[in-house]
């Protein structure tokens, strides 16, 4: 049961979140006391959540308060446990995205009670890049990768460290092994086409986008739609890309509120063809414009770059975007 709820976990799709919560609901029915099952379902209440995951039976609104209390119960049964407080730390960021200080109580707790948590130490570099310390965020991802070389997500991070740093080729490398380590993972896919993307294979791009589409559902195929688009719009297809842009927005307009990633990649997909007012048009939705992760990707997203300079963009920002090449 754990093994099948982990893996749903990891699929990062509405029915993987789905099969998560019921076979670890299954476990805590079973024994009430087991912690992994308590902190494993707080993790992904948190991402459906934040991705605005579709979860029958559960709204939205209810998603942050199960998390909590899955939360609470992890601490009760095992104060000591890292993974408890790897999960506190996410659940203190979803609870309030634009203040840290709990989440990096909670994550650095968890890596005192054990150094090699990989997901701790992933937890404790996305804070860092997210509040602005990208030397700090980088030596812990790559502390993630040293102690966890087989956790996917560190290692897809890790890849997405390095093209916000516009270093596209060691981007790469560490994309092509985190697919490696789960074909599967639609993370490392997405993350393989925006780098293929800056790499100049649009075709790839266009490829890997069409794959993460076939692996996601829900709102991860608006997402991957607008992958798509905005590898057409950067080979200057603008008649596909404005096609599928059409398709994306239409579909996406269904959510409310609009899924932070789902307005990040729409308005990259816009800002792709020119269209600055339609890119302000999505990143304007987010429901929380001083979400410390939505600051992360207006300041270091190279697709955002085009439009960097425009005055109502730069009015979206809390922190200002890196100047030149060099990226975050």
């Amino acid at each position: 049961m754990m093994a099948r709820a982990q893996r749903g976990l990891d699929r990062r799709t509405s029915a993987g979140a789905i099969e998560a919560i019921r076979e670890y609901n299954a476990v805590v029915r079973r024994d009430s006391t087991y912690q992994p099952a308590w902190s494993g379902l707080a993790k992904t209440y948190v991402r459906a959540y934040i991705r605005n995951f579709t979860l029958p039976g559960i709204p939205r609104d209810s998603m942050l308060s199960l998390a909590v209390r899955s939360v609470e119960r992890a601490l009760a049964v095992d104060s000591m446990s890292a993974e408890a407080w790897v999960a506190q730390a996410q659940v203190s960021r979803a609870v309030d995205p634009t203040e840290l200080p709990p989440a990096f109580r909670a994550v650095r707790r968890a890596i005192t009670l054990d150094s090699l948590s990989g997901p701790g130490w992933h937890t404790l570099a996305l804070s860092l890049a997210e509040t602005g310390d990208f030397p700090g965020a980088m030596a812990a991802w790559q502390r993630c990768v040293t102690v966890a070389p087989g956790y996917a997500e560190g290692v897809a991070f890790r890849g997405l460290a390095y093209y916000w740093r516009r270093q596209y080729d060691s981007a790469q490398i560490w994309v092509d092994s985190a697919v490696a380590l789960d074909p599967n993972y639609i993370l490392a896919r997405t993350v393989g086409g925006y780098v293929a993307i800056e790499r100049g294979a649009f075709g790839k791009g266009a490829a890997v986008f069409d794959a993460a589409r076939r692996l996601g559902d829900d709102i991860e195929i608006v997402n991957a739609l607008a992958g798509r688009a905005l590898a057409e719009a950067r080979e200057g297809q603008a008649g596909k890309a404005r096609v599928l842009l059409r398709e994306a927005d239409s579909l996406a307009t269904s959510y409310a509120p609009t899924p932070l990633h789902t307005a990040v990649y729409l308005g990259a997909a816009h800002a792709g063809l020119g269209d600055v007012t339609g890119a302000l048009r999505w990143l304007s939705r987010v429901e929380a414009l001083h979400d410390l992760h939505f600051q992360l990707h207006l300041r270091c997203d190279p697709p955002f770059d085009p439009i960097a300079a425009d005055r109502r963009f730069q009015q979206l920002l809390l922190m200002p975007r890196p100047s030149g090449k060099a990226g975050c």
